[in-house]
């Protein structure tokens, strides 16, 4: 579960002092609100993107592709050109999203990983503070010794805070993963396939400041094996964006994957540094 992904996760009650205000007044707001009504709508063309306005697409639906370049560090440091497709429904109680990536890492000559995976989810909102989490990963190397993952989640999570430009978001729940590997995985002494029922917990965060110039956002992504307490991994991000004009935006993001027990060859920590260009529409 990644990305954005991620991917991808609100008690606010207003007082109504309308009867508090005198004609006047409501004269006033009504202007100011007309005014900040226009700015907004103002600066909402400008980042909208050409496409989307000649599509007219709904609000509900988002679609964005990016391209990254990353600097990783663990038992061996390499580059990686990383190319995104994604894609979002919003709604009050719905919320469903595909993240696709395309990811080559090499070091100099020789490839390290040509990695392929798709992250699917669908939120289900039951109220403002709780909500149903479900989703699929499925992933492929052919270079690396775990040749495919397949991994269903399913858990139900709240908001421990939410506001209309924050959100903290929990879940914790269960977790299928299956793995094929490789054949040279398969001559080292491993079994062709390899299945486990797993613990799995989820945590995020992200932030819209400054009237949405800058968003943050965090997650933590981590799984345990149910039968085995020393069999555990996690993935982290924290990442920042900037958009530009037009749907384009920029961003940064700091990646760290750990598996306390990593199969021959894989790193134990990894740990990535991320420059993307995106474009949403």
């Amino acid at each position: 579960m990644e990305r954005s992904s991620g991917v991808a996760f609100l008690s606010v009650f207003f007082p109504v002092f309308a009867l508090m205000f005198s004609p006047v007044a409501a004269a006033e707001e009504s202007a100011s609100t007309s005014t900040a009504a226009a700015s907004a709508q103002s600066a909402q063309d400008k980042t909208k993107s050409p496409l989307r306005k000649m599509l007219n697409m709904p609000d509900a639906l988002t679609i964005g592709a990016s391209a990254s370049i990353t600097s990783s560090k663990g038992q061996t440091d390499y580059d990686s050109r990383t190319y995104v497709v994604e894609a979002s429904w919003t709604t009050t109680k719905n919320i469903i999203s595909t993240y696709n990536q395309i990811q080559r890492s090499e070091t100099g000559p020789q490839v390290l990983s040509d990695k392929k995976s798709s992250d699917n989810f669908w939120q289900y909102n039951f109220s403002q503070r709780y909500y149903l989490l479900s989703g699929y990963r499925y992933s492929t190397d052919e270079i690396q010794l775990v040749d495919k993952e397949h991994e269903v989640f399913l858990a139900p999570g709240f908001y421990p805070y939410r506001s209309q430009t924050c959100r903290l978001s929990t879940a914790a729940g269960a977790l299928y993963l299956s793995q094929d590997y490789s054949e040279t995985a398969i001559l080292a002494g491993e079994d062709a396939h390899e299945e486990s029922w797993r613990y799995g917990a989820y945590e995020a965060f992200d932030c819209a400041l400054m009237g949405g110039v800058l968003s943050l956002s965090q997650s933590v992504i981590y799984s345990q094996n149910k039968d085995d307490s020393d069999d555990y991994r996690y993935r982290s991000m924290i990442s920042a964006a900037v958009p530009m004009a037009y749907g384009l935006s920029v961003s940064v993001s700091y990646n760290v994957s750990y598996d306390n027990q990593p199969k021959f060859g894989v790193d134990k920590k990894q740990a990535d540094l991320t420059t993307a260009l995106s474009y949403k529409f």
